[in-house]
């Protein structure tokens, strides 16, 4: 594990140099993502929407959360928000 992944699992550099790193990834990133002309970034975005619509709308239909509220039958106190 890298140095650095170790420092910010024991919570020793502070949240503004943590968020300076995120944004410093995320602007070169975007750099890296993004090409140069107009027409290549067209051609990127057509070449992303042709993929999701072959893809199904849900991907794993068959799982739930655990953190989702189940109400009993009959039951409105779930969907009232009254205990």
């Amino acid at each position: 594990m890298p140095l650095l992944d170790k420092l910010i699992e024991k919570d020793v550099l502070p949240d503004g140099a943590i968020r300076w790193g995120i944004r410093r990834l995320l602007k070169q990133r975007l750099v890296d993502e993004r090409p140069d002309d107009a027409a290549a970034r067209f051609a990127k975005v057509d070449a992303f929407a042709a993929e999701l619509r072959t893809l199904p709308v849900a991907i794993e239909t068959k799982a739930r959360t655990t953190s989702t509220p189940r109400c009993r039958p009959r039951s409105t106190s779930c969907a009232s928000g009254r205990a």
